[in-house]
């Protein structure tokens, strides 16, 4: 498969994914009561992040009822994984991924 992006813009997109689930992290530290209240907020947000790579990414999302595609749209390893894929195979420019349109993937 070629490598049609950009390293740089791929690498500086990988960090951006890094920093925000680091922050997702330190707000579900910080809203939980206790060390097994955390563990299971961040269960729930990897079950919903599971669920939204399993069945809305290799079909796209634009297809969800309305509650559905705002729930995907809201967790970032959607965003990473249609950047990645954007950057890897098609060469996507930085303003495309800066301000998709609703049809982004």
């Amino acid at each position: 498969m070629p490598f049609r992006g950009s390293v740089l813009l791929f690498a500086a997109y990988a960090m951006l994914f890094l920093f925000v689930v680091l922050g997702l992290g330190v707000a579900i530290s910080t809203v939980s009561q206790s060390q097994g209240e955390a563990i299971q907020l961040a269960i729930m947000t990897l079950a919903a992040t599971n669920h939204a790579v399993r069945h809305d990414l290799p079909t796209g999302i634009d297809g969800r009822p309305g509650v559905r595609w705002i729930g995907s749209t809201v967790l970032p390893l959607t965003w990473f994984v249609v950047g990645m894929r954007g950057i890897f195979l098609k060469g996507t420019a930085v303003s495309a991924l800066l301000f998709p349109s609703r049809s982004w993937v």
